[in-house]
């Protein structure tokens, strides 16, 4: 509200100062004329034109400081004599002239780069010769000659002055270019204040996630660790007692299987606690893209045949293989398991500038949207027995390499796309 506030005064200051200085120079300009219209009507009784065209020789050498031209306009606006010569003859067109016909005041009008100044006049006196009866006494009281006709009644000057050039002008310009620095200042402070603040709360959102994670990381390895021993005992006892069972089939075989499957579950449930929880120091080294895939193809238990690999898997990396193709194994081990036995899953690999991106998609149904959001964090899956470890593992592979890992709908395939990019 601030800034909007200063902007809008700043804007009406320029304007007020704008609106101030062109009335400055409109009044000057009228000062101006009202001088120069004193000063003609000098020189036209010093040379007491007889005529018109005596009357057009007085204007024409008129000369006044800001002045550019000199224009008697008599009746029907008819422009009688003027500095100009080819304006004579012709009729003034400007409404200010009949307003000062109208109202016997002094009228102004703004060209594009001069003032057209309107002096109502009674007469110009002057403007006739002297009988030789009246020369004596100074003064003639006798009806004016042909020459003149209906001019010797009311007239109008009309002056167009050029306005100087003002430091007002100057000051009014400086103060505009000075508000227009401010509200520039202002708003770019603002906007900065804005995305600073904006990262701000993105780092701590980050921040607090992180410390989320830690700590959960933190439960998660002592839970781990203090039930790692016992499953490890259980399983082997009932796959001791599975062998003690024989071979033939039994009610005592088919419990021991699904209490084996199920201590098989706690243990891979144990086995990604722990993977998530410990830390990942990378070792890097430079290796073919194609290294990465066959180590995620050996992880992930993902034949050659399942999988559609696309790309220049030639390109050098430099990243740590053995963490990457672990990462990247997640990502393919779920795309076969969403798109089925007859579904299809394509691995992309391509490099843009400085980055390697790496797509995987499938034709299964897609991350549900609810999920899109989270799918990242622990513990988060759209699968019936599925921990919801693997994608949080891959993303923290992902960004400890320096990238970053987004989902989305596949195009072509129309199941999910997960897709990774990493500085090369």
């Amino acid at each position: 509200m601030f800034v909007v506030a200063m902007t809008i005064f700043l804007s009406g200051l320029s304007g007020a100062g704008f609106v101030a200085v062109r009335v400055a120079e409109r009044d000057r300009a009228v000062s101006s004329a009202l001088s120069a219209a004193i000063s003609f009507q000098g020189q036209v009784r010093a040379v007491r034109p007889e005529g018109p065209l005596e009357l057009q020789d007085v204007l024409e050498k008129f000369e006044a400081d800001q002045v550019e031209s000199v224009a008697v306009i008599g009746p029907h606006g008819m422009v009688v004599a003027s500095s100009e010569p080819f304006e004579r003859g012709r009729v003034e067109p400007s409404p200010a002239l009949y307003a000062a016909v109208e109202t016997g005041e002094v009228q102004t009008s703004k060209e594009d780069s001069y003032y057209e100044v309107f002096l109502p006049v009674r007469h110009l006196r002057g403007m006739r010769p002297k009988c030789p009866h009246c020369a004596m006494f100074g003064h003639c009281d006798c009806p004016p000659p042909d020459p003149w006709g209906p001019l010797f009644g009311d007239i109008v000057l009309r002056l167009r002055v050029v306005p100087g050039s003002s430091w007002l002008w100057h000051w009014v310009m400086a103060q505009a270019v000075a508000s227009g620095l401010v509200i520039v200042a202002l708003w770019a402070g603002l906007i900065r204040a804005r995305r600073t603040a904006r990262l701000l709360w993105r780092a701590e959102t980050e921040k607090r996630r992180r410390e989320v994670l830690a700590r959960l990381g933190e439960v998660s390895a002592v839970l781990a660790h203090e039930i790692r021993n016992p499953i490890a005992a259980a399983k082997g006892q009932v796959q001791l007692a599975l062998e003690a069972a024989g071979l033939q089939p039994s009610e005592m075989t088919a419990r021991l299987g699904t209490a084996l499957s199920e201590v098989e579950r706690v243990e891979r449930l144990v086995r990604g606690l722990l993977d998530y929880a410990r830390e990942r120091p990378l070792a890097r080294r430079k290796v073919p893209v194609r290294e990465v895939v066959s180590m995620a193809m050996a992880h992930g238990n993902v034949g050659d045949g399942k999988v559609e690999v696309t790309g220049d898997l030639g390109a050098d990396v430099e990243v740590d293989p053995d963490q990457l193709g672990r990462a990247l194994a997640n990502l393919l081990a779920n795309a076969v398991e969403a798109a089925g036995p007859a579904g299809r899953v394509r691995l992309s690999v391509r490099l843009s500038g400085g980055a390697l991106l790496v797509a995987v998609e499938d034709s299964g149904p897609g991350v549900p949207e609810g999920l899109k959001d989270r799918i990242f964090d622990p513990f988060v899956t759209g699968k019936v027995h599925g921990v919801g470890l693997g994608l949080a593992v891959t993303r923290d592979v992902v960004e400890a390499h320096g990238g970053t890992i987004k989902v989305a709908r596949s195009a072509e395939l129309g199941g999910a796309m997960f897709e990774f990019t990493i500085p090369r």
